[in-house]
């Protein structure tokens, strides 16, 4: 029987932020399996909509009359939930939603189709997880996976709930954790559980905001890769994953180079004082910000941005006080802190009423009736008690230099004619240091308690990214994915508005 290995990476996309690392994830994907041999690789890179669809019909067409053992299914790009899971092809646009994205069931429907003892999806793109998230109890899930025909499977995604899938210039953190886990492995074969049990551990020992989820119908048994040691073998001679910008790795790898000339060419990879303003001004400039957002959020909201220059006035920074000290080391800041007291419990030992002259004298000494001999000894007896203690906890961020603003907040308040629809905020605050930054997102949600006043009902986790400080353009497309993200989350909130006052109309 055949095993059938289907690649789609998307990286040059037309309307939406271009992805580099994705066009790295697929290629070193594709040299893993093209060394291991076990697949019959099919590629499809940077297709149009129309295109992909015809591709993989076409292939799975082809597929039909075969027997499949494995049918492996690998995505890297970008991806959204909107009731269900949707692949976005390079040519995406909202306006043509349905045309111009592969949502998550016709491409199952699509691999149903075909004769497969077991199905393997790889999904490295935001919010995939969300379909099976939703359908988080395991009878829901075993029923998803039988409507779908799959005897056997195993589906790992990327991220969950409303999370973006994050990676730098060596490709993304979640390709990088299966590529990792097969170089890394120490027997020469690899069983797919085994990969899951080290993506875990990869991001449990991570600070970004990503957690992988996973969907298995299997025994637990089944090998992904074997002969990994001539793979193993190739990635140590070759290093495809390490970024492979000319410049700077060419000139360390080079051996004629002196120590000075690498610490120049490392050097490239930090940036000026007078730089980064400039990059930080350049990507929070009003009308850039503006830009991203579609036309039909312009129609409808008055968008205001409010440029921040304090973390402290941030609401919900808090929620950030425990990840930011873990990191305060890596980051341009001085955190503040006060004292707070708790209570913990704790063995003490116990309070024994006051002794008389004659027990303080001789109490201590006991006859051993077994022994038949005098020994000195006491006998302390503890009790478990609530003591209060005190501890320094983090209650301000402050900025060591004065690259300003630190954030912004981008208001969408509806227009005065326009009545049933929530108000949203927008938070995007970055922390760095002379070699990356690191933004922190989060969207509130407003209704209307009366005529004029606003109330806060829901605030969404902060996500995090990270990218280089040098490069402002990529910097810049970081912000676009980050406002996009939000930007589709508030258009289908409005949908859902809609359908539910159609539903009263009918009524």
């Amino acid at each position: 029987m055949k095993n059938i290995a289907i690649l789609v990476g998307n990286s040059e996309y037309q309307n939406l932020g271009k992805l580099d690392f994705c066009k790295k994830d697929i290629n070193s994907i594709q040299k893993i399996l093209d060394l291991n041999k076990k697949f019959e690789i099919h590629i499809f890179e940077n297709y149009q909509s129309e295109q992909l669809k015809s591709e993989l019909s076409k292939i799975i067409r082809e597929l039909e009359k075969s027997k499949i053992n494995e049918l492996l299914f690998y995505y890297t790009g970008h991806g959204v939930f909107k009731e269900q899971f949707y692949y976005l092809p390079i040519n995406f646009t909202d306006k043509q939603f349905e045309t111009t994205s592969l949502s998550n069931n016709e491409l199952d429907d699509m691999l149903k189709s075909l004769d497969t003892e077991m199905v393997i999806k790889i999904i490295d793109a935001c919010q995939s997880g969300q379909q099976y998230i939703k359908e988080s109890d395991q009878m829901s899930v075993k029923k998803s996976l039988t409507q779908h025909s799959f005897k056997k499977c195993y589906f790992f995604f990327s991220s969950m709930n409303n999370q973006s899938s994050m990676g730098d210039d060596r490709g993304s953190y979640f390709t990088n954790a299966i590529i990792e886990s097969i170089l890394t492995h120490k027997t020469d074969s690899i069983r797919y559980t085994d990969v899951q049990s080290y993506i875990v551990d990869y991001f449990s020992s991570r600070s970004e905001s990503q957690t992988p989820f996973f969907v298995n119908q299997s025994n637990a048994t089944e090998i992904f890769l074997d002969k990994l040691r001539s793979i193993q073998s190739f990635f140590e001679n070759n290093n495809p994953i390490i970024n492979d910008d000319e410049g700077v790795n060419q000139e360390i790898e080079n051996d004629k180079i002196d120590i000075i000339e690498k610490l120049k060419a490392l050097s490239k990879k930090y940036i000026s004082k007078d730089m980064a303003q400039e990059n930080i001004e350049y990507i929070f400039d009003e009308n850039k910000l503006n830009d991203i957002f579609n036309d039909d959020i312009r129609l409808i909201y008055d968008i205001k941005i409010d440029k921040c220059n304090d973390y402290n006035i941030i609401s919900n920074i808090n929620e950030l006080y425990n990840e930011i000290e873990k990191n305060k080391k890596n980051l341009f800041i001085n955190l503040g802190y006060k004292q707070e007291s708790y209570t913990t419990t704790e063995w003490v030992p116990k309070k024994k009423k006051p002794q008389n002259a004659y027990e303080a004298m001789f109490g201590q000494l006991r006859m051993s009736e077994l022994s038949g001999h005098i020994s000195l000894f006491k006998k302390e007896e503890y009790e478990e008690k609530e003591v209060e203690k005190y501890r320094d906890i983090v209650n301000s961020i402050n900025v060591t230099d004065d690259i300003l603003p630190i954030g912004v907040a981008i208001s969408l308040n509806p227009k005065e004619d326009i009545r049933n629809i929530n108000k949203y905020v927008i938070t995007i605050i970055n922390f760095h240091n002379d070699l990356d930054i690191i933004f922190y997102s989060n969207i509130t949600k407003y209704y209307k308690n009366n005529w004029c006043n606003w109330e806060k009902i829901n605030v969404e986790d902060w996500i995090k990214s990270k990218v280089s400080f040098c490069d402002k353009d990529k910097i810049l497309e970081k912000i676009q994915i980050i406002v996009e993200n939000y930007n589709q989350k508030i258009s289908d909130d409005i949908l859902n508005i809609l359908k539910q006052d159609d539903l009263r109309i009918r009524e």
